[in-house]
């Protein structure tokens, strides 16, 4: 945890302004890697954002590749591990 003194509503303003700013840049790297992992990787969007979703579920404990690719069929190796 971090703690920072500021001193003034004008530091203040100015520190609101950088972490909206930041917030900003990484909506729109997050908007542009999932685009990407769609149209290169072959994603499928609601797959992608439900496990996007499960990382910051803490009650989650569904493993990733499930909910990405489903449940592998019964008796392949995969469904084995």
């Amino acid at each position: 945890m971090r703690r920072k003194v500021i001193g003034s509503l004008e530091a203040l303003v100015i520190a609101i302004a950088e972490h909206r700013h930041e917030a900003f840049l990484q909506t729109r790297l997050a908007q542009t890697l999932a685009q990407t992992g769609i149209s290169r990787l072959g994603a499928d969007p609601a797959r992608l954002n439900a496990a996007v979703r499960s990382l910051v579920d803490p009650t989650n404990a569904t493993p990733l590749g499930t909910l990405l690719y489903g449940t592998p069929p019964p008796g392949s190796a995969s469904a084995e591990l």
